[in-house]
């Protein structure tokens, strides 16, 4: 082939399908080849086509770097130079926010908190970088982790602060989704520390409950038989019996019973100073709810005040929808005021099925992103937001929508109304719809079954069995005169008297066997 016939091959790769696509020169590759074929050119050598792609590439990465670059504020990139440096004999605070989670802990979890706190006070927010995708956005984030902070320190302006505010910005989500799962681990390792310690407890009790119980069940029997005289004292009484044994066995069946009861909530709540030493921290993480406030993002915005001193204690009118029945034993105290360290715990167990469910989500995460998020991203909405309501002809008034939905409801149900007046084979019944069966007729205002069929075979050990299709409806006779007023009996006590079918067909099945 001749080198003019390539020339036309990078401006079309540019304006191209894959002209995002930089990042991956092996995609660029079978493009360039799929358009040498389109135009029916002989394919030069591998090595060729490999130049058109590196250069290509080459540019592009270098326009996207300057693109990026310029959608970063300047306090943006004074707080990536702080991150980029190493006080001597330490290490970065770049490198600190490239670690990968160890098990979950309070200290752990604290540590990953300031991890958040610092990429938050870089200003990731103010970082915008319109015109870039999403996998552009996450393939660089990927570059940068690769280098260390002296490597990246070595590149250009442009280069360095666009790696480093792609890092930022996936580097939150991770770390919010490190977060919520560190805290899941955290709570249900404690959870099941306290279960197996109750147990474990319970185990041990359970042989000396019994003669407990046995013991004290023995001693109420005597103290109430009507045969004893009612004039002996309580001190006779514990002459009778073992008085330290009865008083330990009704101890060990207290402790049993609590055990029982409260065992978990108390066990839970002993471990509440441990869950304080990062809960603050979690609870101030932005967490949102799509339909207003509901009980749960209520009371973490309660603990966030309390934990400020905006409010000194619980008001009355506590959210309490979270709270587990595990917890519920516990979480009054002496006084008969609710206990903020239980109260807080159930709010500390609640956030993960709340995650999974959708009821609360962190919109600046990874996996837990409201569901209107994955359906549909936000920056292409504000883009095609106006152009949407236009051609679906929607107001953008909610309240006009809503009044426009309920006449149209409004409309609908009275038209339904009016149908089911008419209709022979549907109609409502106290609220509910109701649909004539097949195999039934409408007689007189009501609907009625014309025939019901039964199977009939010959039963093993002789005799019949007969059962109804499409109901409940058995019966088991030695004579056929037998199963017919079997039937008829069956058929009239499970039928109301409007719905009783006028026929009744019995369809006799048999398996004969013949020689050859």
């Amino acid at each position: 082939m001749r080198p003019a016939q390539l020339r036309p091959l990078p401006e079309r790769l540019r304006n191209g399908p894959a002209a995002d696509s930089f990042f991956s020169p092996l995609e660029l590759y079978y493009r360039a080849e799929d358009i040498l074929r389109a135009w029916r050119v002989i394919l030069p050598a591998p090595s060729t086509i490999w130049q058109v792609v590196a250069s290509l590439t080459s540019r592009s990465r270098d326009d996207v770097y300057a693109r990026i670059s310029k959608g970063i504020p300047p306090d943006v990139r004074e707080a990536i130079d702080k991150l980029l440096a190493a006080p001597e004999g330490s290490r970065s605070p770049f490198y600190h926010l490239k670690a990968y989670p160890p098990e979950a802990t309070g200290i752990v979890i604290t540590a990953y908190l300031d991890h958040y706190r610092t990429v938050r006070d870089s200003g990731v927010e103010n970082i915008h970088l319109s015109g870039v995708g999403h996998q552009v956005v996450v393939h660089l984030a990927d570059v940068a982790r690769r280098f260390d902070a002296w490597s990246l320190r070595r590149f250009s302006d442009e280069k360095c602060y666009a790696l480093m505010a792609c890092f930022l910005l996936e580097t939150e989500k991770t770390i919010l989704d490190h977060l919520v799962a560190l805290h899941d681990q955290y709570v249900l390792k404690r959870a099941r520390e306290c279960r197996n310690g109750v147990d474990k407890r319970l185990h041990r009790l359970r042989q000396s409950y019994k003669r407990s119980l046995e013991m004290v069940l023995a001693a109420v029997g005597k103290l109430v038989d009507p045969e004893r005289s009612r004039e002996i004292t309580v001190g006779a009484f514990l002459c009778e019996v073992n008085e330290e044994a009865l008083r330990q066995a009704a101890a060990i069946c207290t402790e049993v019973d609590r055990l029982q009861q409260r065992g978990f909530a108390d066990a839970i709540r002993a471990r509440y100073r441990g869950f304080r030493t990062y809960l603050p921290g979690f609870f101030e993480l932005p967490f949102t709810a799509d339909r207003g406030k509901t009980g749960l993002l209520e009371g973490i915005d309660l603990v966030r005040q309390l934990d400020r001193g905006e409010v000194k204690r619980l008001p009355p009118d506590l959210p309490m929808s979270f709270v587990g029945e595990e917890l519920k034993p516990a979480l009054l105290d002496k006084n008969g005021c609710v206990d903020r360290g239980t109260w807080e715990l159930a709010l500390a167990f609640a956030p993960r099925d709340a995650l999974r469910s959708g009821d609360i989500y962190l919109p600046r995460s990874r996996r837990h992103l409201a569901f209107s998020s994955l359906v549909y991203d936000s920056e292409q909405w504000a883009r095609e937001q106006d152009t949407s309501y236009t051609e679906l002809e929607l107001p953008k008034d909610p309240d006009v929508l809503f009044d426009r939905l309920r006449a149209e409801d409004d409309a609908a149900a009275k038209n339904a109304e009016r149908h089911f007046a008419k209709d022979q084979f549907a109609w409502i019944e106290n609220g509910e719809l109701k649909i004539v069966r097949p195999g039934t007729c409408w007689m007189g205002g009501f609907h009625s079954m014309t025939e019901v069929i039964f199977i009939v075979e010959e039963a093993p050990e002789g005799g019949y069995l007969a059962r109804a299709l499409g109901e409940a409806i058995f019966a088991e006779a030695d004579t056929l005169a037998e199963l017919h007023e079997l039937v008829r009996d069956a058929v009239q006590c499970h039928f109301e008297e409007k719905e009783r079918p006028r026929m009744i067909r019995l369809h006799f099945v048999r398996d004969e066997v013949i020689a050859v």
